[in-house]
């Protein structure tokens, strides 16, 4: 029984360093639950869509991105995924159609974009991704149709501005 006692300031100590948070946002699109320890997040962050849906997975060691993120469309399928090491993109980002196609994937050194590997259609058609090289340059966006909506420029890996593309509507 002594022993317990001994025990039980310790217990109570470990127990209330780490605890399980769930949070309701006003907007009601998603809810948060994730691992803190005395306000730093350490552990797995899980955030929700409204329907229960996961929306994303993200793994922390105090307040550092680590291991692997998972991104999800609202219909269940994974969106994008990437390896961290140390809050660093380890080396590429997958990007995934909704439909679970690949989409194309990024190219990372020392956290910064260089290049983009490839790109395709939801029909898995390639595309021309754009030019993009050392992470200056231009990368195209397509919607799952093959259809170009949207250029984005980068410098040195960094994202500098997008061009919506417009159709006529004639």
């Amino acid at each position: 029984m002594k022993k317990l006692f001994t025990l039980l300031p310790i217990l109570i100590i470990i127990l209330s360093c780490s605890k399980k948070v769930r949070k309701d946002l006003t907007d009601g699109e998603y809810i948060v639950e994730h691992y803190i320890n005395d306000s730093v997040k350490h552990g797995k962050s899980i955030i929700y869509y409204n329907d229960g849906r996961k929306q994303r997975i993200i793994k922390y060691k105090k307040n550092t991105i680590v291991g692997q993120m998972k991104l999800y469309h609202p219909n269940g399928k994974i969106a994008s995924k990437t390896k961290f090491r140390k809050g660093v993109v380890k080396d590429k980002f997958y990007n995934f159609h909704s439909n679970g196609k690949p989409y194309n994937t990024y190219i990372y050194k020392e956290n910064k974009l260089v290049m983009v590997e490839n790109c395709y259609d939801g029909k898995g058609n390639k595309l021309d991704c754009g030019k993009l090289k050392n992470g200056t340059g231009f990368i195209n966006q397509y919607n799952a149709y093959g259809n170009l909506i949207a250029i984005d420029y980068m410098k040195v890996g960094k994202y500098i501005k997008t061009d919506s593309i417009q159709k006529n509507k004639f």
